[in-house]
């Protein structure tokens, strides 16, 4: 169900911005990590983890803001998304929630709906709601 998981929000993405899909990138690899999704948009940067776990809607867990951050600074990231000083990377999880998530991850959506993570710098959670049949 991840992998699954992480196709659904990327296809919702490309679906959501016609115009920028050449600009989110799945699975972008580096020295043997693959993110989910990487949006290289220049006035939309961010490391996306889709994470098919419920514990999101109520909580987080610290080690997947530390990966999904870890992932934020790795020098390939950085160049791919012409990152030249010190500023850090948003990154954002994204999480099933059948209650409040959104239906439409269009890049504006995701900027006005993500939620910060408190104890974290420029990292963010989103729900997003899964099909039903």
């Amino acid at each position: 169900m991840p992998r699954l998981f992480e196709l659904y929000v990327y296809r919702k993405m490309i679906e959501a911005n016609p115009a920028d899909k050449k600009e989110i990138h799945y699975q972008f690899s580096t020295y043997g990590n693959a993110l989910d999704i990487l949006v290289s948009k220049p006035n939309f940067q961010m490391v996306i983890d889709a994470k098919y776990k419920l514990h999101y809607q109520n909580g987080h867990l610290h080690e997947d803001f530390r990966q999904v951050a870890g992932y934020a600074c790795l020098n390939k990231v950085r160049m791919k998304l012409n990152v030249i000083d010190d500023r850090n990377i948003d990154c954002l999880i994204i999480y099933p929630d059948m209650e409040n998530g959104i239906d439409e991850l269009s890049l504006t959506q995701i900027d006005n709906k993500k939620r910060k993570i408190e104890p974290y710098y420029k990292v963010f959670k989103l729900g997003v709601k899964l099909p039903v049949i």
